[in-house]
């Protein structure tokens, strides 16, 4: 089967890879920042960041791992893919959690609204911090 794709979504999709693999990198005590089951605050903190194209809002969220791991053009391609899909309207779902190599992945579904294609939204919390992130 051949796929084609265009050059800017492979480049999403290989930093959502990386970013999953740095995440899975080692174990730890999973939680979200302020002790929450699951880290809704954290993941709304990441969505606004997302919308507003801030950088720093979003690795002040993230362990230092993860914030070696993603550079600011990396961040920038996530917030344009995104940005359209975090307007006015947009609901997120929790969904459930996965436990991976001692860490929590929480999942939520991202409905854009307007009937466009929905999300999820897949991150993971080391030490309540957050180590992998990811929209598939």
């Amino acid at each position: 089967m051949y796929v084609r794709m265009s050059r800017s979504r492979f480049l999403s999709l290989s930093a959502a890879a990386f970013l999953s693999w740095v995440a899975g990198s080692s174990g730890a005590r999973a939680q979200g920042a302020s002790g929450d089951d699951p880290p809704e605050g954290q993941m709304k903190k990441l969505m606004t960041a997302i919308k507003s194209n801030a950088y720093e809002d979003f690795t002040i969220e993230c362990n230092e791992t993860m914030r070696a791991a993603l550079s600011k053009q990396q961040f920038e391609g996530l917030s344009s893919m995104m940005g359209p899909m975090l307007q006015p309207g947009h609901k997120t779902t929790y969904l459930g959690k996965l436990r991976r190599k001692g860490m929590m992945t929480y999942l939520w579904k991202l409905d854009p609204g307007g009937g466009k294609d929905e999300a999820v939204i897949n991150m993971t919390i080391k030490d309540k911090k957050v180590a992998g992130f990811f929209v598939q």
